[in-house]
């Protein structure tokens, strides 16, 4: 390879660097909601977008507490009620880079929503947040309102 073509494959790569969008993330995480699917009056699939600087984002081991905190909301007359709810693990992320912190998504499966087959119900909604490893909380996200459909 003669000086030239080094020269031009050397140029080459700087500008593919230099032009390379960075992907540095802030170290508190960053939720968004990618997708809301309800496959039946029991089940829906809450898909969400995250992003963390510093790749500490999910559980190590199971003594790590949950953290993915859910609040479910029914809509009674008009008026959003807080029900009782389960909090989620979002597994670690493992064999990523995190020199500039680490992208993905995750999938809640919520089932068994016959429990809150109550009277005077007119549909749901989550609000959930994460917190990473080193204690930082990200935003609050909130699904659509869905309907249960009652029998």
């Amino acid at each position: 390879m003669n000086w030239s073509n080094l020269s031009l494959s050397l140029l080459i790569i700087f500008f593919l660097f230099a032009c390379r969008e960075d992907s540095e993330f802030p170290s508190t995480p960053e939720l968004t909601v990618r997708e809301f699917s309800q496959f039946s009056q029991d089940r829906v699939v809450w898909t969400i977008g995250f992003t963390d600087g510093d790749g500490d984002f999910g559980v190590r081991n199971d003594n790590d507490a949950d953290n993915f905190i859910l609040s479910v909301f029914s809509i009674e007359a008009g008026q959003a009620v807080e029900l009782p709810s389960t909090n989620y693990r979002i597994p670690q992320i493992r064999d990523v880079p995190t020199e500039n912190g680490v992208e993905g998504e995750f999938r809640l499966n919520i089932d068994d929503l016959d429990l809150l087959r109550i009277d005077n119900i007119d549909s749901l909604f989550y609000q959930g947040y994460a917190v990473d490893r080193a204690g930082n909380q990200s935003n609050t996200i909130e699904s659509p309102r869905f309907w249960i459909g009652l029998n």
